[in-house]
């Protein structure tokens, strides 16, 4: 029901456009769970705890999975679908394979991979028809924009729709790493530059996707966009989520949210002084009589 509210809800982060790119990292999973970032790392452990082998051989390879219990607004597969597309964007050093199922084994800590697949295509379809049959019928929810797989039939879908993708990471950190570090950067600078390096680069579908969102709502004047993916994931690079109560940034783990912090805006923030310093005479003197 978490993972349905977040990712699905017209009324969650995303509001009521389609589902074009699907981030699964640990913050996401976290704020999914509505628990803080510092405990991302735990809500992913807890969400990847909650898997069984044989239900998701049942599930990834056949397509079946046990119906969710009656009354609940819920798919009652959509969870593993999620899981996919969190071990499409698995970074080299958490699984150093680039096959996609020897991550998935290291993942889930099975002892023997899953060689069919072909259930996850079969789940992504139902959950399209799942989520447009209650989008047209007015509920709150939204549709998902399914993206061609491509030659990878059995896994393209999740490895086009999640974001950032694993063969993003490393050229997101080498490209965009610097603007994780120091003073938040302004967003137009942000967009300009991520255009820059993108038109002679291949990406994947789900990066382009969640770009084009971000700058396309942000040329439309959204101001609100401290909790978009690709914010999350631009000023997340090289930032460790920050522990409660610390300093928060313009960024991926520590955006300020648009209830308790100003909105985005490019004007640098000027400290207060608090007061004059003091003169190098008389800081001589004061080290001369504590001697």
């Amino acid at each position: 029901m978490a993972l349905t509210r977040h990712y699905l809800g017209t009324e969650g982060p995303e509001g009521s456009l389609p589902l074009a790119f699907l981030d699964a990292s640990g913050r996401q999973i976290a704020r999914a769970l509505g628990r803080p970032d510092e405990q991302a790392d735990a809500a992913l452990e807890a969400f990847i705890r909650i898997f069984t082998p044989t239900r998701l051989v049942y599930a990834l390879r056949d397509g079946h999975v046990a119906p969710a219990p009656a009354g609940l607004p819920v798919m009652g597969w959509f969870s593993y679908l999620v899981l996919t597309c969190h071990v499409a964007s698995v970074s080299p050093n958490v699984a150093a394979s680039d096959r996609f199922r020897d991550r998935l084994q290291v993942r889930l800590g099975l002892d023997r991979g899953i060689s069919e697949l072909s259930g996850i295509a079969e789940l992504w379809k139902r959950a399209r028809d799942w989520c447009e049959f209650r989008h047209q019928s007015g509920q709150q929810i939204r549709q998902i924009a399914l993206p061609d797989p491509g030659t990878a039939t059995q896994i393209g879908h999740s490895l086009r729709i999640s974001f950032p993708a694993r063969s993003d990471l490393r050229r997101m950190e080498r490209l965009f790493g610097s603007l994780a570090i120091g003073r938040p950067p302004a967003p137009d600078r942000v967009v300009a530059l991520v255009r820059s390096e993108i038109a002679d680069r291949t990406w994947s579908q789900g990066f382009l996707r969640a770009f084009d969102d971000f700058s396309t709502r942000f040329r439309a004047g959204d101001r609100l966009l401290e909790d978009h993916p690709f914010w999350i994931a631009i000023r997340g690079l090289s930032k460790p989520p920050t522990a409660r109560g610390a300093q928060r940034v313009f960024g991926s783990d520590s955006m300020p949210t648009s209830m308790d912090r100003p909105p985005i805006s490019s004007k640098p923030t000027i400290p207060k002084r608090c007061g004059p310093c003091p003169s190098k005479r008389t800081r001589d003197a004061n080290r001369r009589r504590s001697t």
